[in-house]
């Protein structure tokens, strides 16, 4: 036979078997506490699960983590330089052709240009 319970904020009466009042939901100290301490056996029973091992584990995490990062960086870098060196190396080709150009509006060829450089 279950025993009766008076709400502590409503004052309603339920049975000592439900964890909760029907009529406002308020929870019995009993109730409270085995959920707490239901909740803190979930804890101590992650905190075993994930006790030394898993703090190697997360190393290795965070040093694959930084690795993969600088690996990306490096790659991302190279890309940069690779792009900035060779619009440079067009940009002179083209600088020398409109050079060449001009020189040959002007009548003078570039074997011209050596031989009076040499000779100086």
């Amino acid at each position: 036979m279950s025993k009766t319970i008076i709400c502590e904020s409503c004052g309603a009466a339920y049975e000592d078997s439900l964890r909760r009042c029907p009529f406002c939901g308020t929870a019995t100290p009993e109730a409270d506490e085995n959920a707490y301490m239901d909740k803190l056996e979930e804890t101590r029973l992650d905190l075993e699960e994930y006790g030394p091992k898993s703090m190697d584990k997360m190393k290795k995490s965070v040093l694959n983590t930084v690795f993969i990062g600088f690996i990306v960086i490096l790659v991302i870098t190279v890309l940069a330089v690779a792009m900035v060196w060779f619009d440079g190396f067009r940009d002179n080709r083209e600088r020398n052709k409109r050079k060449e150009e001009l020189l040959k509006d002007q009548g003078v060829t570039v074997g011209m240009l050596e031989v009076e450089i040499n000779e100086m």
